[in-house]
């Protein structure tokens, strides 16, 4: 269990007031959107990289992504459930930056625009991602219970 923060100025288990618990969150608000702005280079990378537009959804790295953040997850303390969400869908939105960047590259441009296709990719969202969600029954209480992949 994580119980030292190492990214703030202080341990989450010191904060006394709303003030040092806001300011904290703030601090990590800053550091998490500069992280996922590098991340974001990378696929930009990866666009440029890849020889064909087909390549860029790759259904095996989403899935070893999430079951690496999952993985994570267990190690600091972090609910499962919540990061699988999370990186659901910053995996789609990474898979529409890439295209979007493709297309550019490839001269075929849409205006540059990603709220262009973002409409076509929620609605197919679901079906991507989402597949490793599963209803069962416990045969004990005959209770319905969500499986997740990780």
């Amino acid at each position: 269990m994580v119980n030292r923060s190492i990214h703030t100025a202080i341990d989450p288990a010191q904060a006394t007031t709303m003030a040092e618990v806001r300011t904290s969150i703030d601090d990590l608000d800053r550091q998490i959107v500069t992280l996922l702005g590098e991340r974001m280079r990378f696929i930009e990378a990866a666009a440029r990289i890849k020889p064909q537009r087909g390549a860029v959804r790759d259904q095996w790295r989403v899935d070893d992504v999430l079951t690496k953040v999952c993985e994570t997850a267990d190690q600091v303390n972090f609910p499962k459930k919540l990061v699988h969400k999370l990186y659901a869908d910053l995996i789609e939105a990474s898979i529409l930056h890439e295209l979007v960047n493709f297309d550019h590259l490839a001269g075929n441009n849409l205006n540059g625009r990603e709220d262009d296709v973002v409409v076509v990719v929620e609605e197919k969202k679901a079906s991507k991602v989402k597949t490793v969600e599963k209803e069962t029954v416990d045969a004990e209480s005959g209770k319905e219970e969500t499986t997740w992949p990780c």
